[in-house]
C-alpha cells in the first residue's frame, strides 16, 4: 500500500487510538428524570397528554413496548383529538418506534394517520415530515425506487420554510438513496457524494450542529465503499466521537461498524476486533439488525484473513440466516393496503360531505313543504313528490353501500393476487443462478435481465460441468408474467434433469432431451392436446482452456463480434439456430443442429431473447429491430464489459421512453480474454 508522508502519519495515529468505550448514560438518566417530574407536575388533561407524548418520543428509538404503553395512556385521556398537532406528534413518534422494530406496516399506518392531520391543517411541516418517513421506508428499507419523489417533495417544503434541521435530514436521505443504488442509477455515486458534502458544508459554515453524527457516519461508509479507507476512518472517528457526546447510540454503533471494516481493509485486524468488541452488547437490539449483518460480514473477512475457516464458516451461516430473515420481514410488510385505505378514506370523506349537504337541503325542502301544505292543496302534491324523491335517495344510498362493499372486496382480492405474484418472484429469483457464479468463470461478462411484469418468462441458466467446461443458456418461454414464469420453472427443471440425471453435456443432445421431456410433462404428445406452450433457447458449451465453443439453438441465434487487429474494424458473425422451438408444435425426437466454433481473444459473444429488438419506441413508436440492435453492439464492442452493459441498458431506456415494455428482455454477453 503506497502512502505519502501525511497519510502515513494519519494512519499511525489511527492505529494507536485507545479502544472505544460504552456511551455515557448520565444525560439519558437526567432526561428521563426530567420527564417523570413533568408528569408529576401535570395539573390538566392537556399537561398529562403532552407529558405522555414526550415519553413516547423518549422511547421511540429504543423500546417499542414502552412507546405503546404511553400511547395507550394518551388515548385513555380522551382529549387528544382536541389538540391535532399533539395528535400528529403522538402518531409520528409511535410510528418511529414501529420503524425501529422493523414493523414497517404498522409504522406506515401511523405515519399515514399523521399525514391526514397534516392535510386537514395544511401544515407543511407535518406533511414534509410524513413524506420523508414514507419515502425512507419505501425507497431505503423496501427498495421501491419509484417513490424517491417523496424525498424531493419533502425537501422542497423544508427549503421553502428555510428549515435547516430537516433540510440536512433530507440531504442525508438522498445521499443514502443514491449510495444504496449505485449499480442501478447512472451518476448515483456523484449524487451521493454531493448530498453528503452539502450537509458537511452547512455544518462547517454555520453554528447549526444537529444531525452531524449521521452525516459523518454516512460519509465514512461512502468512502469505505469507494475503497478510500483512510478517509472512511477519518469520518467514522469524527462521527463516533460526536455520537458519544450526543448520546446517539445508533450512530455510535453504525459508525463503529464502518470503522472496524475500514481497519480490516488496512490489515489492522487487532484494531478491527477491538472496535467490534466495543459494540457487541448493542447488537442484540432488533434496531441494529442491518448493522449486525454488516458486522457479521466484517468478522467473516477477518477470519478469512486469519485462515480460521471454521469461524469464517460460522459467520457466513450467521450472515445468510440474518440476511434471509431481514428480506423475509421486508417482503411480508403489508404496505399497499395502508395507502389504499388512505385514498379511499379521502374519497369517503368527500362523499360524506356531499351527503351532509343533501340532507340539509332535504330538511329545508321539508320545512318549505309544511308551509305550502298549510296554504293550499298544491303543497300536499309537493309533499308527495318529496316522498318519492326521499325513497329514490334511499335506494341510491343502498346502491352506493353495495358498490362500496364490492370495491372493498375487489381491492382485497387485488392485494392478495399482487402479494402472491411477489412471493412467486422470490421463488423464481431463488431458482435462477447467481450472476456472481457466471462472473467467477467469465469475469468479463454481464446479464441484462428486465422482466416485463413482476415475474418473467425469460430466464438464464448456467452449470459448470467440469473444472474447464461451462454450460450457459438464454431462454425465452411462451408468454410473460405468471404463465411465462411457470413455463420457465418447468424448463429449468428439465435442463437440470438432462445434466444431473441423464449426464448429457453436448448442447444438441440437451435440447433434444428437454424437448421430449417438456412435451411429455405437459402431455403435448397426446393428439389434439390444447397445451402448446414451449420455449426458444440458445445453449453454449464453453471450454475455458481451449476456447472451444459448442452452440445449439432453437429459434435463438449466437452472435460473435470479432475485431480485426490489422484494420481495427469489427464484424458480427451470426450462427443460425434450428428453425423450431422446444416443445409446443415441435415433434418428439427432433434433432437440433450443433455448431463448433473456435473463439479468439477479444471476441465478444452474445446470446439473447427477442424482447430487446421487439421493443416499441423511438421518435415514431416503431420496433427497434434486430438491425439496430446489431449496430448498437458493434459500435460498443471494444469498450470494457461494464460500459457495454451500461450502453445496452441506457439505449433500451431511451428507446422505450414512455412506451410500455412489450416483452421480457434478456441479453447475456461476455468477452474472451
Amino acid at each position: 500500500m503506497k502512502l505519502n508522508s501525511l497519510k502515513y502519519f494519519l494512519f499511525l495515529i489511527i492505529l494507536t487510538q485507545k479502544p472505544l468505550f460504552a456511551l455515557d448514560t448520565n444525560n439519558v438518566y437526567v432526561h428521563k428524570k426530567r420527564l417523570l417530574n413533568n408528569l408529576k407536575k401535570a395539573k390538566t388533561l392537556k399537561d398529562s397528554a403532552y407529558a405522555y407524548a414526550n415519553f413516547i418520543a423518549f422511547f421511540s428509538n429504543s423500546n417499542l413496548d414502552s412507546s405503546k404503553y404511553y400511547y395507550n395512556k394518551v388515548i385513555a385521556l380522551k382529549c387528544i383529538a382536541t389538540y391535532p398537532k399533539l395528535e400528529a406528534q403522538v402518531y409520528e413518534k409511535l410510528a418511529d418506534s414501529y420503524w425501529y422494530s422493523n414493523d414497517f406496516a404498522s409504522a406506515m399506518n401511523f405515519y399515514l394517520k399523521e399525514l391526514r392531520i397534516g392535510d386537514s391543517l395544511n401544515d407543511k411541516k407535518i406533511i414534509a415530515s410524513c413524506k420523508y418517513n414514507l419515502g425512507w421506508i419505501k425507497t431505503i428499507q423496501l427498495k421501491q425506487l419509484q417513490y424517491v419523489n417523496y424525498f424531493y417533495e419533502a425537501l422542497q417544503l423544508h427549503l421553502s420554510q428555510k428549515d435547516t434541521n430537516n433540510t440536512i435530514i433530507l440531504y442525508q436521505a438522498l445521499g443514502s438513496y443514491y449510495k444504496d443504488n449505485k449499480s442501478k442509477i447512472i451518476h448515483a455515486k456523484d449524487s451521493c457524494l454531493k448530498y453528503f458534502l452539502k450537509t458537511i458544508y452547512i455544518l462547517n459554515n454555520s453554528t447549526y450542529k444537529n444531525h452531524v453524527t449521521s452525516c459523518y457516519a454516512n460519509t465514512g461508509e461512502f468512502y469505505l465503499d469507494e475503497k478510500e479507507y483512510l478517509k472512511a476512518i477519518e469520518y467514522s472517528l469524527i462521527g463516533i466521537t460526536l455520537a458519544k457526546k450526543n448520546n446517539d447510540e445508533y450512530n455510535y454503533v453504525f459508525g463503529s461498524s464502518v470503522l472496524a471494516a475500514s481497519y480490516l481493509e488496512l490489515d489492522s485486524i487487532a484494531q478491527s476486533k477491538k472496535v467490534l468488541i466495543s459494540i457487541q452488547n448493542f447488537l442484540s437490539n432488533p434496531v441494529y439488525e442491518p448493522v449486525r449483518l454488516f458486522v457479521y460480514s466484517t468478522y467473516l473477512n477477518i477470519y478469512k484473513k486469519e485462515k480460521n475457516f471454521e469461524k469464517a464458516f460460522d459467520y457466513s451461516v450467521k450472515y445468510k440466516n440474518l440476511s434471509d430473515s431481514i428480506n423475509e420481514k421486508t417482503f411480508n410488510q403489508n404496505l399497499l393496503q395502508k395507502e389504499n385505505d388512505y385514498k379511499l378514506e379521502k374519497k369517503d370523506k368527500a362523499f360524506n360531505e356531499l351527503q351532509l349537504k343533501n340532507q340539509l337541503q332535504t330538511v329545508k325542502n321539508k320545512n318549505n313543504s309544511y308551509i305550502i301544505l298549510g296554504l293550499a292543496i298544491f303543497g300536499f302534491l309537493i309533499l308527495i313528490i318529496l316522498y318519492f324523491l326521499f325513497k329514490s335517495n334511499k335506494q341510491k344510498q343502498q346502491t352506493n353501500a353495495l358498490l362500496s362493499n364490492q370495491n372493498k372486496i375487489i381491492s382485497e382480492k387485488k392485494l392478495e393476487i399482487e402479494q402472491s405474484i411477489h412471493y412467486a418472484k422470490g421463488i423464481q429469483n431463488a431458482i435462477l443462478p447467481a450472476i456472481t457464479d457466471l462472473k467467477k468463470q467469465l469475469p468479463h461478462s454481464f446479464i441484462f435481465y428486465l422482466p416485463k411484469d413482476v415475474v418473467s418468462g425469460d430466464f438464464y441458466w448456467l452449470h459448470q460441468t467440469s473444472a474447464t467446461t461451462l454450460l450457459l443458456a438464454a431462454a425465452d418461454c411462451t408468454g410473460h408474467g405468471v404463465p411465462g414464469s411457470l413455463m420457465s420453472i418447468v424448463s429449468m427443471d428439465k435442463l437440470n434433469h438432462a445434466i444431473f440425471e441423464k449426464k448429457l453435456t453436448q448442447p444438441n443432445q440437451i435440447l433434444h432431451s428437454i424437448n421430449n421431456d417438456i412435451k411429455n410433462a405437459l402431455k403435448q404428445d397426446v393428439t389434439n392436446a390444447k397445451q402448446k406452450d414451449g420455449l426458444d433457447i440458445a445453449l453454449l458449451q464453453i471450454n475455458l482452456t481451449t476456447n472451444q465453443l459448442l452452440y445449439s439453438g432453437a429459434n435463438r441465434p449466437l452472435w460473435i463480434i470479432r475485431t480485426s487487429s490489422e484494420s481495427a474494424t469489427s464484424e458480427l458473425i451470426e450462427y443460425k439456430p434450428t428453425k423450431c422451438c422446444i416443445a409446443g408444435h415441435t415433434e418428439l425426437n427432433t434433432q437440433y443442429q450443433q455448431h463448433e466454433v473456435l473463439v479468439q481473444k477479444n471476441d465478444f459473444i452474445i446470446i439473447f431473447s427477442d424482447g430487446y429488438a421487439d421493443q416499441f419506441g423511438g421518435n415514431s413508436g416503431k420496433k427497434m429491430m434486430t438491425k439496430n440492435f446489431k449496430e448498437l453492439l458493434i459500435s460498443n464492442c471494444n469498450k470494457p464489459i461494464t460500459e457495454i452493459e451500461q450502453a445496452i441498458s441506457q439505449n433500451f431506456t431511451n428507446w422505450k421512453n414512455n412506451y410500455e415494455q412489450v416483452d421480457d428482455v434478456l441479453v447475456i454477453g461476455f468477452k474472451i480474454c
